[in-house]
């Protein structure tokens, strides 16, 4: 392995432990954490689900899951095997609720119940299948009694079934296959099942994880931070969320639909590479927009700003830092937005592509800290070459860590070079 290619790894072992959220070592004991838990009927659910009475938040996973993954967890259900529970985040003004943790089980076990798959040959975003709320609820007023009546909980496949995205749906049979049997499969079909199977079937309980912070008054605390540590702290079932996936739901707002738009930008993804299943490209937008407020140059030297209390902003940890940021940046109106996109865009068009180098993470977010002080009409492999060959640079990299001194040497070591 050549030095360029051990200094990117390097770079990338610090990126990934950057991301990498942690317990929090500062716990806010103003709040106090309020968890539900109810079990819930198989049916009832699956109505409510059916109902839109569940949100699945805008930028979170696509849905992935095949037809013998639908079937071994309808199987692990009937059988009361153990299924990790679903974590609902309620949103504190609206009520609205939103499956954090458990979407794909969610849908899956709709999609069973409606009698369907859908053709997962690519990624499938549900929110972009799921119809406008306001819509649906006009759809429903729509039905007589008795059709909303006998199909109850259904209405919502019928829906998609008369929209653009039928095509994405197709009738399905379930079956598993059970040794010790005489039938080589047994079906499991929810139309097809007995009556009797159906009844157990539709008292089997999910269980449903809400999770709400109550402040000393007893009046309901709209920090989303604490909503982010609190579901970092129980996201342990399926496969978790990383947190930018939690973010992208708790601080929803015309901010990050900016950033989830620019990550769509075709030079952007040249930089970047192909769609990260993680949300990690956009949580790099958004380092560079919190980088970008929370520094400030004086006598030519970059750093944090600092708190009322004369704090630093940032604590040392990335994750609870793009919390903050969030918070701040959901506050934002459509001109600070719009002047935000401005700037992200300006600095994704100053890149050549004249080489097949990828621009590691820290490169990046350091030159677009730098660009608010610096004029940088082009960023190519000349000056990539010219940081990395940096010695001041390596040193920043030696060790992954995402220190606050360790970042804003970073920011000054290029700032210098550019």
């Amino acid at each position: 392995m050549n030095e360029y290619d051990k200094l990117l790894e390097k770079e990338e072992e610090i990126d990934d432990e950057s991301s990498k959220d942690t317990t929090p070592k500062k716990f806010n004991l103003s709040s106090k954490i309020q968890k539900e838990s109810i079990n819930l009927g198989f049916k009832s659910f699956m109505e409510e689900v059916g109902n839109l009475e569940y949100k699945i938040p805008k930028y979170q996973r696509s849905y992935v899951w095949k037809k013998n993954q639908i079937e071994a967890l309808v199987f692990s259900l009937l059988m009361d095997y153990p299924i990790p529970p679903i974590y609902v985040y309620v949103e504190p003004k609206t009520k609205e609720r939103y499956i954090l943790d458990g979407q794909q089980r969610v849908i899956s076990l709709y999609l069973y119940f409606s009698g369907y798959t859908l053709i997962t040959n690519d990624l499938i975003d549900f929110n972009k299948i799921l119809p406008d709320t306001n819509e649906y609820k006009e759809y429903l007023d729509g039905l007589d009694n008795d059709e909303f009546d006998f199909n109850h909980g259904k209405h919502l496949i019928n829906y998609i079934n008369n929209s653009e995205y039928k095509k994405k749906l197709r009738k399905s049979k379930f079956q598993i296959e059970l040794e010790g049997l005489d039938k080589e499969c047994f079906d499991l079909t929810y139309k097809n099942l007995s009556r009797e199977v159906i009844i157990e079937l539709n008292k089997k309980t999910l269980n449903i994880v809400t999770v709400k912070t109550i402040d000393e008054n007893e009046n309901e605390n709209s920090n989303r931070a604490v909503y982010c540590e609190i579901f970092n702290l129980l996201n342990n079932g399926g496969t978790p969320l990383k947190p930018q996936e939690i973010r992208n739901a708790i601080y929803s707002s015309d901010f990050y639909n900016m950033l989830h738009e620019v990550n769509e930008n075709n030079n952007w993804k040249k930089i970047v590479g192909k769609e990260h299943k993680h949300s990690k490209h956009v949580e790099l937008l958004l380092r560079f927009c919190a980088l970008y407020y929370f520094t400030e140059l004086n006598n030519e030297k970059i750093s944090f700003k600092l708190d009322s209390n004369n704090n630093s902003i940032y604590q040392g940890a990335y994750p609870q830092f793009l919390n903050l940021a969030s918070e701040k940046f959901r506050k934002f109106n459509c001109d600070k937005i719009e002047e935000m996109k401005v700037i992200l865009l300006e600095f994704i068009n100053k890149f050549e592509f004249d080489n097949k180098k990828k621009f590691p993470p820290l490169m990046l977010e350091s030159l677009f800290v730098v660009s608010k002080y610096k004029e940088i009409k082009t960023i190519n492999s000349s000056l990539q070459d010219k940081i990395l060959s940096n010695v001041k640079y390596k040193n920043t990299i030696i060790n992954a860590t995402s220190s606050k001194n360790k970042l804003e040497e970073r920011l000054n070591v290029i700032y210098e070079n550019c």
